[in-house]
């Protein structure tokens, strides 16, 4: 009877442990669908439905991004990572000659800042902006 009790108890404590576990892995975890190209840390990732996750339990070690309609998974490291108030998880995106460059990412935890390169984006709006030099008539 004394076993009995000892494994329902082990039985019960092992559930709890495991959906303890299963929130934690939930913790900053988005989907969200880009209508277009974007650049994240220096990688092009095709428009579509992405699914962002924490890389481990720690926020500052990076998130995973992954679309299993595009065959595309990549990870990125953020700059900062700070603590968000309760709103709406959202992307945000500096644009240079079209190109859109991911600069931030807030979910219900937490805000990640991302670098975007200088140079990728003055060579981004430059691509788009030609200026033309040269003298004007004779």
């Amino acid at each position: 009877m004394r076993r009995l009790f000892l494994r329902m108890a082990m039985a019960v404590l092992g559930f709890a442990g495991l959906s303890i576990t299963a929130n934690a892995q939930a913790a900053d975890q988005v989907v969200v669908t880009v209508p277009f190209e974007f650049v994240i840390v220096g990688t092009t990732l095709p428009a579509g439905t992405y699914y962002i996750h924490r890389l481990s339990d720690d926020p500052s070690k990076g998130l995973v991004f992954s679309s299993y309609e595009n065959h595309v998974i990549a990870a990125a490291l953020p700059t900062d990572v700070m603590s968000a108030s309760p709103e709406n998880p959202k992307l945000s995106f500096e644009t240079a000659g079209g190109v859109h460059f991911l600069n931030r990412i807030q979910t219900a935890n937490n805000v990640f800042d991302f670098p975007v390169s200088k140079a990728k984006f003055s060579k981004a709006l430059a691509r788009n902006n030609p200026t033309s030099f040269g003298t004007a008539g004779k």
